[in-house]
């Protein structure tokens, strides 16, 4: 991954980021997104690998997702992530994704 740290920002670049990103959420998503927040590039590249990690985690697990987003410390960053997740499961799922939101609030809320 230094690698891809050291290269300056640009379309390759970005390119490579978005495809590295997607292998690493498919085997280890804590750890995908935690270098998504640490890789060295503009704040807007950053925040669409952190998207994708979170849709492409919503599709596999959106429950490991949502408890993972829920249990972060910066409680408005936690529901930023939750919307992602659930907003990215409600195109193909609109009925579960009301439910898991209904469930994120409620968990919110209990706090």
């Amino acid at each position: 991954m230094k690698y891809l740290e050291e290269r300056p920002v640009g379309e390759e670049t970005t390119e490579v980021i978005s495809w590295v990103m997607g292998g690493m959420v498919e085997e280890d998503p804590i750890n995908a997104f935690e270098w998504a927040g640490k890789v060295d590039v503009k704040d807007d590249v950053r925040e669409r690998a952190i998207k994708g990690v979170l849709q492409t985690w919503a599709e596999s697990d959106p429950e490991a997702a949502l408890a993972w987003s829920e249990a972060r410390n910066d409680e408005l960053q936690g529901r930023a992530y939750s919307k992602v997740i659930i907003r990215h499961l409600a195109i193909e799922y609109p009925e579960e994704s009301f439910a898991l939101a209904l469930k994120t609030v409620q968990v919110s809320k209990n706090r």
